[in-house]
């Protein structure tokens, strides 16, 4: 059975918070929303999230009468100058004191649900994310290298700074789409992809799905020292495909 639905609902699950915030870029968010039209089970997380949100938003914050300790001890200083026959009965000194005690608790919990109550955002909802225990059988595994650069004296290769791994297509399952596609990416000073070219093919399908892959990368500029220069960055996609019976 192929398991890419269980990996693109994690995917998908894992951004629904940023979704819900508008925080994510225009092709996530059509991602998103296409994948929550045609999921029962991810769109009734979202509407999950969306109650929670909505819970929080409407949390009001408990105003405490922090002079209640000092009132009551003022009081107390005043009956100690009354003359002892007025002064309280035992029982009712004993009362007081527990009185005092669990309004300084009472005041303690309430100080403390102040300091915390800041940590729950009105504009930005708790981040669940579904735990799935189950290995994931199809995957596409990326590895970057790139090309020696002997001859270039003070040479920095460039470093990716953005790149989101593809998942492994349901599509692909049924025609047993496995092996390698690797790319020569030309890196421009910029830290932009300039150009691609295919060092090797593995199908249609699996060399469309790692240039789509490689187009959306951005890259930390290869240096000359302290000098931005146009390079070249070796990127390999490894398609494995696994069976369970």
């Amino acid at each position: 059975m192929c398991s890419s639905n269980l990996l693109e609902c994690k995917k998908i699950r894992i951004l629904l918070s940023s979704y819900i915030d508008d925080e994510l870029d225009k092709e996530q968010t059509k991602m998103v929303r296409l994948h929550l039209t045609s999921c029962t089970d991810c769109n009734k997380e979202y509407h999950g999230l969306l109650k929670i949100r909505g819970i929080i938003r409407h949390l009001q914050e408990i105003q405490v009468d922090y002079d209640i300790p000092e009132n009551i001890f003022k009081r107390i200083d005043a009956a100690r100058r009354l003359p002892e026959t007025l002064w309280f009965p035992v029982t009712i000194r004993v009362a007081l004191v527990l009185a005092i005690i669990v309004n300084i608790g009472i005041l303690s919990l309430f100080r403390n649900y102040k300091q915390e109550a800041p940590k729950f955002s009105a504009y930005k909802p708790i981040k669940v994310e579904n735990i799935i225990l189950e290995k994931e059988q199809n995957v596409i595994e990326v590895s970057f290298s790139s090309p020696a650069e002997d001859t270039i004296e003070k040479f920095i290769p460039p470093k990716v700074k953005n790149f989101e791994k593809p998942t492994y297509p349901e599509s692909f399952c049924a025609k047993n789409i496995q092996g390698t596609v690797i790319l020569n990416i030309g890196v421009s000073a910029g830290g932009k992809v300039e150009n691609i070219k295919m060092a090797k093919s593995l199908s249609s399908e699996a060399d469309s799905l790692a240039l789509i892959s490689a187009n959306a990368m951005k890259f930390f500029p290869a240096k000359v020292g302290t000098l931005n220069v146009n390079s070249n960055i070796m990127v390999t996609f490894v398609f494995k495909v696994s069976f369970s019976y």
